[in-house]
């Protein structure tokens, strides 16, 4: 006897369904998350490294909304059982 631990939806769960991420989900980063490097830059009077990190929060900032947007016009899956008839 073999034992699968794939299938539909997880039949083997290490922790409750109440503590499992959205890994899909990239961390949100606000101003108070790069605010002391910021200063710190600030206080250095390092403005090229100042205009990088404004670069990279911006970017960051569009790649979020682009991917709300694709995810707000996806179309919901339909089960593949039921698109092949075997439902």
């Amino acid at each position: 006897m073999r034992t699968v631990l794939v299938g539909h939806r997880p039949l083997v769960r290490m922790t409750s369904s109440t503590e499992v991420p959205d890994d899909g989900v990239p961390p949100l980063l606000m101003f108070r998350d790069v605010e002391v490097l910021h200063h710190r830059l600030v206080a250095q009077g390092a403005t090229k490294e100042i205009a990088y990190l404004k670069y990279l929060t911006k970017a960051y900032e569009w790649a979020l909304r682009k991917r709300r947007d694709e995810v707000l016009r996806a179309e919901p899956e339909k089960d593949k059982a039921l698109s092949r008839g075997l439902a």
